[in-house]
């Protein structure tokens, strides 16, 4: 209540064992106390009394969130509430469980991150290939288009279409959903006609 928390407040105050607890702040945040009274009955009518409700009717309830404890700070808990039941089997109150998961919360947050970093390096890798791809081959085109020779020519066009068939492969795996294992009968036949597109001869 505020009248205990003045009283505490006090005692940091007038008794010189507990001055090590007196911080300015204290000051400051009693002015705040009808606002978080405010805001605690907010989230009890609109999160907890649901939750209790629902477990005085025989739910079994629970739920993962993160909380803020005045000493241990913000802990990621697991809680559940339980219906409590007399010798009758009658349901008169509510048996409370949590579970700090606040170190597995976080792995997997990291564990999300590091995903998510590896996706942006596979897809910058992957632009790279296909512009490296297709700066060889307008390099090919641009020196075909300088030589003379015949046989020289159809040595370059034939270098120049397997680099887009490597092209056609490459992009083919990289948009695969499941590298691991691939259905031929589906995923050769249009390669094949793509590649064939490349050699019309």
């Amino acid at each position: 209540s505020k009248d205990e928390q003045k009283r505490r407040f006090l005692a940091r105050i007038d008794e010189p064992e507990k001055n090590w607890k007196f911080s300015p702040n204290d000051v400051r945040e009693r002015a705040f106390w009808d606002n978080y009274q405010e805001a605690y009955q907010d989230v009890f009518e609109q999160t907890i009394r649901p939750r209790f409700e629902g477990c005085l009717q025989g739910e079994i309830i629970q739920y993962q969130e993160w909380f803020t404890f005045p000493i241990i700070g913000r802990r990621y808990m697991h809680v559940a509430y339980f219906p409590y039941c007399d010798a009758q089997g009658q349901i008169t109150g509510i048996f409370a469980n949590s579970r700090d998961m606040t170190e597995q919360r976080e792995a997997e947050e990291k564990i999300f991150h590091l995903l998510g970093e590896k996706e942006i390096l596979l897809r910058e890798v992957h632009h790279r290939i296909k512009n490296n791809m297709f700066t060889i081959t307008s390099l090919l085109n641009l020196q075909m288009s300088t030589m003379e020779g015949e046989s020289g020519k159809v040595a370059l066009q034939d270098a120049i279409g397997r680099i887009q068939s490597m092209m056609v492969l490459y992009n083919r795996l990289y948009r695969s959903e499941n590298i691991t294992t691939l259905a031929l009968s589906d995923y050769i036949p249009p390669l094949m006609t793509e590649i064939m597109g490349i050699f019309p001869q």
